[in-house]
Formats: structure tokens, C-alpha cells, sequence
């Protein structure tokens, strides 16, 4: 099937064509095509094909293209069928129509000289030899050296950056140890049987003395370098660890003799601080 007309002159002649598809089919057929206005539907022309004397199934023939009133381009198609007798009255079911799309439309004179029509290879060929032309005339740009950059410094100040940021500490000291003694030491306490008449001041003044020195070392924790911490956190585990055994081991003399004797503390000179609130343990006498 045609998908594109071809292109025609006003008034220029042109063929209109049929070829008879079955080449065992000997019967005598004649040949009709008329012409239309695609857009309007109007007839314009009707021909008679003629049979070639080279080739029985091949029917041609020529007519004038019309004009192009709108000078635009007209659509016409030539559309061919087949008869069994001479009138043109009867069609053949044997052959399907055939149809021919023709566009009449001026055309420019050949740029290469004589013939009518556009040379497009020619015309591509001129445009790319224009275009190289151009390109060679354009001025070449300036190749600017890049400076030497001093990249081995720059990686090694970037390297000692990362190493600085790496020493950082991402988290604070763990004192959940140091809080799961305590609450070791409160259940202990807890636990024990109320004995009569205990003295629980030098307890409360050496857990007040603990709360102080706890205090402290949190204040040291938010100055000191990571390896510090990890020291001072280590003494904070170890004082509680012995304050719960000295606890556990009065208690339990306590208990036996129904007495609990404590020393009181050594005093020690500390430097001038805020006093620290006193643990509440009323409800351990309680």
C-alpha cells in the first residue's frame, strides 16, 4: 500500500497504472480510473487504461495533472478497477481496486540545472561543506596550563583532620555499672530486717560523701579525654563495689550482734565546693 504521495507539477502529465496480480487468469478485463479531489471528493478526471502490448497484465495511462488553486498543494487520488466488458458497467470480483495518492504542488527548479525538483543529496552536501567552513573559521581557544596544586599536602592535612575527628568521643561515659550497684545496695538494705535502735548517721554522711565525690568525677568525666574516663570510671565501679561488700559485711555482724558499730570517717580536706543535697533514705529507717 502506498503510504506517501508522489509529488507531481500542476498540468504536468503523469501515469496512472493497474497490473493484473493472477498471472494464470486469461480472460479479457478492461481497465477504469477516475480521479479525485481528496478534500472535496470531486471528480476531476476519468481515463481508460489501456492494455501494453509487452505485458497483457500490465494497464497504463497518461493524463494531465490539474491546477493548484490554493497554491498550497492538492491531494488527488487515482483510484483503478477492474471490468469484464467494455461498457464499464460490470466490476470483477477477482481484482481489488488499486488506488494512486498524488500531491499537485509547484516545484522548485533543480539546484544542480535542467531537471525539475529539488537534488537533496546535493543540497545536504553544500550545507555540510558550508558548516565546515564555518567551524575551521571559528578561532581555536586557548589551552590555559593548570596550576600544580599541592594534592599530596592537601590529602595529608585532610587525613589528619579525619584522624583528629575519629578521637572524639561519640558517647559519654557508661555509669549504668555504677547505678546498678547502687540499687544493688538499696535492695541489700532493703532486704535486711529493721534491728533495733541502728544508727544509720555515719551511713547517711558516707552516702552524702559518695553523692559528692560522684559529682565531682561527672564534672572531671565532661573535661577529660576518653582513655581518662575510662580510668575514672573503673575507680568509681571499684568504690562501690567495696562500699556494697562493707555494707553487706556490717550488716551481717549487725544482725548477729544486734549492734552496728562504725567509725566514723577520717576527715578529709576538700577543696571548697557547693554542698551537695543529702540522700533522702528516711524510708530506709522507716
Amino acid at each position: 500500500m502506498q503510504q506517501y504521495p508522489n509529488q507531481i507539477a500542476p498540468s504536468q502529465p503523469f501515469d496512472i497504472f493497474y497490473f493484473l496480480r493472477n498471472p494464470t487468469d486469461s480472460t479479457t478485463y478492461y481497465i477504469r480510473a477516475v480521479i479525485y479531489d481528496v478534500r472535496s471528493g470531486t471528480v476531476l478526471l476519468t481515463a481508460n487504461l489501456t492494455q501494453l502490448p509487452t505485458n497483457s497484465r500490465l494497464f497504463s495511462a497518461t493524463v494531465q495533472a490539474p491546477a493548484d488553486s490554493s497554491g498550497i498543494g492538492r491531494n488527488i487520488v487515482a483510484i483503478a478497477s477492474v471490468y469484464t466488458d467494455a461498457g464499464y458497467t460490470t466490476k470483477s470480483t477477482d481484482y481489488e481496486e488499486q488506488e494512486q495518492y498524488l500531491l499537485v504542488r509547484s516545484i522548485a527548479p533543480n539546484f544542480s540545472g535542467g531537471a525539475v525538483g529539488i537534488d537533496y543529496q546535493e543540497l545536504r552536501s553544500m550545507m555540510r561543506e558550508e558548516v565546515l567552513r564555518g567551524v575551521r573559521a571559528l578561532p581555536k581557544p586557548e589551552v590555559t596550563k593548570m596550576p600544580d596544586m599541592p594534592f599530596e599536602a592537601i590529602f595529608g592535612a585532610i587525613g589528619a583532620l579525619q584522624r583528629e575527628i575519629n578521637r572524639i568521643p561519640k558517647e559519654g561515659a557508661d555509669l549504668s555499672s555504677v547505678s546498678q550497684s547502687l540499687a544493688h545496695i538499696h535492695n541489700l538494705i532493703a532486704s535486711q530486717s529493721e534491728p533495733e535502735k541502728v544508727e544509720l548517721a555515719p551511713i547517711e554522711e558516707a552516702l552524702n560523701g559518695l553523692a559528692y565525690d560522684i559529682a565531682q568525677l561527672n564534672d572531671r568525666l565532661e573535661q577529660t579525654e576518653t582513655r581518662s574516663r575510662a580510668f575514672i570510671e573503673q575507680t568509681i565501679k571499684s568504690a562501690a563495689a567495696d562500699l556494697e561488700k562493707g555494707l553487706e559485711a556490717k550488716f551481717t555482724k549487725t544482725i548477729e550482734s544486734q549492734q552496728l558499730s562504725i567509725p566514723v570517717m577520717r576527715t578529709v580536706e576538700r577543696p571548697v565546693a557547693p554542698t551537695p543535697t543529702p540522700l533522702n533514705i528516711h524510708h530506709l529507717m522507716s
